[in-house]
């Protein structure tokens, strides 16, 4: 019996160009979606699945990808998953997600980051002051 391919293998079939089909704030949807549209027989990966583990402050990074023939019967099958949301989707087509970058509430993130690192400078500098006076 001969091994099976990974199912996010692509094997090579001319020029295919790949399209983001959507961001996923969070793994387990992103993975979820990519498993109904493997059931399906589209194949897909995702994208940037470990960056929500290293910044975990819902950013939406993580994409779903497919080949851009696979666009319009990926976006039917996500849809009929209850995966797709018409009224969020609306403002730009799946193809020209690409062009776009969601940071989601990166400003708030940033911003407690900010705040973060500011306490704790303030921190060591009163117990710092404590330790050499």
């Amino acid at each position: 019996m001969a091994a099976s391919l990974p199912p996010d293998f692509f094997p090579p079939e001319g020029d295919d160009s790949i399209a983001l089909l959507r961001y996923f704030y969070f793994d387990t949807e992103a993975q979820f979606a990519a498993l109904q549209l493997r059931s399906v027989g589209i194949q897909c990966f995702v994208s940037n699945a470990n960056s929500q583990t290293i910044l975990p402050m819902g950013q939406g990074w993580i994409g779903l990808h497919v080949f851009q023939r696979d666009v319009a019967p990926a976006v039917a099958v996500l849809r009929q998953a209850g995966l797709w949301d018409d009224a969020q989707e609306e403002a730009s087509s799946p193809t020209q997600l690409s062009s776009q970058q969601p940071f989601g509430n990166s400003f708030v993130g940033w911003l407690i980051i900010a705040i973060l690192l500011l306490a704790i400078l303030l921190h060591f500098l009163v117990k710092g002051s404590a330790i050499f006076s």
